[in-house]
């Protein structure tokens, strides 16, 4: 009898104790890259992670369309007569590799660290290798030919970044509908898009 009061109270505890851990949350490492290809670190819980996720595959599925768009709002607009869409050149952000996971939040950020100083360190030789290259000047007109291709670059990312969020607030709020576009300006209003963050550019 008291072997049987005894199980039950071990039972009781260990039911208790489910809902606790399954509020426990490991961490994530997840590597992506943005329309330009610049790739950016980061550390969030596993909830996080699964939003980024299901925000990018959104993306994914609208980015030619966004694309498209911006090039014939590009084309009529005079300010960028003479200077061609550059949407060619971009990409729609993805999950670089497969993402590092952690049971708790100081191992994560230990990896991150570890991770970040490695980035560095590599951004400081490529810097350096660049500086030793100087030897072959560019021209002024080089140099503003190059200027004016990057600015235009991110011009374009960004017509593209707007579209793009037009497409799939339209498609969140008439999920059923179609999804046409959006009055312009109007932000992702769906949760999973504001708590990832659409962070392209």
């Amino acid at each position: 009898m008291k072997m049987n009061r005894t199980i039950s109270v071990l039972l009781a505890g260990f039911l208790l104790a489910l809902p606790l851990r399954s509020l426990a949350e490991g961490y994530v490492i997840v590597k992506w890259q943005d329309m330009l290809k610049k790739a950016t670190t980061e550390m969030m819980t596993e909830s996080q992670y699964k939003v980024l996720e299901k925000t990018i595959a959104m993306e994914g599925r609208y980015f030619p369309q966004a694309v498209q768009l911006a090039a014939k709002e590009w084309r009529e607009d005079e300010l960028n007569k003479g200077t061609p869409f550059a949407g060619s050149r971009l990409t729609a952000r993805k999950i670089v590799g497969t993402p590092e996971r952690f049971s708790n939040q100081e191992k994560a950020q230990q990896k991150l660290t570890a991770i970040e100083d490695l980035e560095s360190k590599k951004q400081f030789r490529a810097r350096e290798k660049e500086l030793a290259n100087k030897g072959q000047k560019k021209s002024k007109e080089e140099l503003a030919r190059e200027y004016e291709k990057e600015g235009a670059l991110s011009s374009a990312a960004q017509l593209v970044q707007t579209k793009l969020e037009e497409l799939i607030s339209a498609k969140t709020a008439n999920p059923a509908g179609g999804g046409g576009a959006a009055p312009a300006g109007k932000p992702v209003d769906n949760a999973a898009a504001k708590e990832a963050g659409l962070k392209a550019l």
